[in-house]
């Protein structure tokens, strides 16, 4: 079906020649090509897209969330002049839901523990007047200060793939309507807003934290 766009594919049969050269045209500014259809497998590492491209739009959920970052970075590479804008789409109450829900664990895994962060006085203070006690009361012991990491981490993996409550809470892949149940799906927040630097309210003991998909 054409539906009026001049389209380009790589796909997995194609050579590496093919493939540069398929990428070659596409970046060329003179080439009547508007979209390059392929896939994470062949494109997200060793491919440089951002010459004459700023948008990309994924339809494939993958189970480790750096594939996926990978495939972004394509676009988001030195010498790109506009600003890049990406849609991750996935279809609701359907298997997506279980492919993002893994994808997120292994995420909040991976930031938690390769991330250098160290909770700060405000995040300290915070939690407590989260526990309804008063800043400065007393020392977190450090299951509570993993926690505050814990819910650091799931702060920047939402703001990373720019959802806006958190996908490793969908552990329940028989009810795939269960996640509208969550205290955090009550939270949700633009995240275009979402400032992953500054402190955020705690709530990692019913699995949910300030921000939301």
């Amino acid at each position: 079906m054409n539906l009026g766009f001049d389209v380009m594919t790589i796909r997995s049969v194609h050579s590496a020649e093919e493939r540069t050269s398929a990428c070659a045209a596409f970046n060329d500014p003179r080439s009547s090509v508007e979209i390059l259809l392929c896939s994470l497998k062949t494109t997200s590492v060793s491919v440089n897209l951002q010459i004459s491209c700023a948008d990309v739009v994924s339809v494939d959920i993958p189970i480790n969330g750096n594939t996926l970052l990978q495939g972004l970075g394509r676009i988001y590479r030195i010498e790109q002049t506009r600003p890049v804008r990406a849609w991750i789409l996935a279809l609701e109450y359907t298997y997506d839901q279980v492919l993002q829900a893994r994808c997120a664990k292994k995420m909040l895994t991976n930031i938690s523990g390769t991330a250098d962060y160290n909770p700060t006085a405000e995040d300290e203070a915070a939690w407590l007047t989260e526990a309804g006690e008063e800043p400065e009361s007393r020392p977190l012991t450090e299951d509570e200060l993993a926690s505050i990491r814990d819910a650091k981490a799931c702060t920047m993996y939402v703001a990373c793939f720019g959802q806006c409550t958190p996908r490793h809470e969908w552990t329940d892949a028989h009810d795939l309507k269960a996640k509208d149940r969550l205290p955090s799906q009550a939270m949700k927040t633009d995240p275009r807003t979402t400032d992953i630097s500054s402190p955020s309210p705690f709530k990692t003991k019913t699995g949910s934290s300030r921000s939301c998909p």
